[in-house]
């Protein structure tokens, strides 16, 4: 029983440590490493990979519309989608959505932040770019998800960032990841919390204000990366490479030696 559980354990490390658009292929792999079907199938194992789509804010169809798992809509296997007013099953073995029903469409406020969302999304991401408002007790979350898949050249990435307006205060956490795995395994996470006060208003200077404030915490975390990777060349990896090889010989001498002789 012992090592049965510790298996489980291992295989939720390594589902939750996936990165994005790689789950299945880590889900496959595991499949022939464990070697026990019966115990990928556990519920707590499903329930991981569930909760793990949702982190990444996996999407699935419904008709023509795109659905959004999010953490903020899960519950256990069940999700909510205001956006499009639809509350799903998802099923974690087929990775489609089932028991699909109508829901209330959100508060006047909560259609306007998405509305203004859904057109910085348009003007700024890809279009795989997702974000969903979600109306709760002290005010609206938001999560915001952009993946970028290019398997085929051996790279990976995400954009996420997750928001909490209460009252005229915003604030959140931006969370960048990539992952490179040509003739390597390089993975990078970085992350940036920040939070500001927004003017009150009419629903539509509001969702205004919140979509702003939005683009410019992450205008200004994209600046910063920027300006980082132009200074990494200089500032670290020049630091890392030897001024001379092991010989200590200039790779200009070595040429003119073997050209004079």
């Amino acid at each position: 029983m012992e090592g049965s559980e510790v298996r489980l354990r291992v295989i939720q490390y390594f589902l939750r440590n996936s990165p994005v658009g790689e789950l299945k292929e880590v889900l496959n792999d595991l499949k022939g490493i464990v070697g026990d079907q019966e115990l990928l199938e556990q519920e707590t194992i499903q329930d991981t990979l569930i909760e793990c789509l949702a982190a990444h804010g996996a999407t699935v169809s419904i008709g023509e519309s795109q659905a959004m798992l999010t953490p903020q809509g899960r519950t256990g296997s069940s999700f909510i989608d205001p956006k499009i007013a639809k509350r799903f099953i998802f099923n974690s073995h087929t990775f489609e959505a089932e028991s699909v029903e109508e829901i209330e469409p959100q508060n006047s406020r909560a259609q306007a932040i998405q509305t203004k969302l859904d057109q910085y999304l348009s003007q700024h991401y890809s279009e795989t770019a997702q974000a969903r408002v979600f109306t709760n007790e002290d005010g609206f979350s938001i999560f915001l998800a952009s993946p970028v898949l290019n398997l085929r050249n051996m790279w990976t990435g995400e954009w996420l960032s997750n928001w909490k307006v209460v009252g005229n205060k915003i604030e959140g956490e931006i969370n960048i990841r990539a992952h490179y795995f040509e003739e390597g395994n390089l993975q990078s996470n970085q992350k940036k919390e920040c939070s500001k006060n927004i003017n009150e208003g009419d629903d539509e200077a509001f969702a205004q204000a919140v979509s702003r404030a939005i683009f410019e915490f992450e205008d200004q975390v994209h600046r910063g990366m920027h300006a980082l990777y132009e200074q990494i060349p200089q500032a670290c990896f020049k630091s890392m490479r030897r001024a001379l090889p092991v010989t200590q010989t200039k790779f200009s001498e070595i040429h003119k030696t073997k050209m004079l002789s």
